[in-house]
């Protein structure tokens, strides 16, 4: 995988040390050179995440279309504002498409593609930040 400034990465959160499980989406703005030409010791910067990762920390493949990085239970908001779970990803003709349940609505089907998509938030994020009642602490 040829990491380039520019492209988007779905990576391990590593502020979370307890329960080192969070996943984050964010797009490379630099990346280092490789200490004593080790891939792994490259050190990425990112847009909005404060700290570099490394590239060991990366999930699944970077790429230039954010739509890629979209996996199934991931929440997706519209361009209009509506908050949507991703419940099956296809590929026709080279375009991606995404295909959510809309609970706000009847719980029908909305099939979006990478103009609709506002901000993504991924299923791990969810499930680490949910309030779970009645859990024992």
């Amino acid at each position: 995988m040829k990491l380039e400034v520019g492209m988007y990465v779905r990576f391990k959160d590593l502020t979370n040390y307890i329960e080192n499980n969070d996943v984050m989406i964010d797009k490379i703005t630099f990346i280092s050179e490789a200490m004593n030409g080790l891939d792994e010791t490259l050190q990425i910067e990112l847009e909005k995440y404060q700290e570099p990762i490394l590239k060991k920390d990366i999930i699944g493949e970077p790429s230039f279309n954010i739509i890629d990085l979209i996996e199934i239970g991931d929440i997706v908001v519209d361009n209009s504002g509506r908050k949507l779970e991703v419940n099956l990803i296809r590929v026709w003709d080279d375009v991606k498409e995404i295909i959510c349940n809309d609970y706000n609505l009847d719980d029908s089907a909305l099939t979006l593609h990478n103009g609709a998509i506002f901000k993504i938030l991924t299923k791990e994020s969810f499930e680490n930040n949910c309030f779970r009642i009645g859990d024992q602490i």
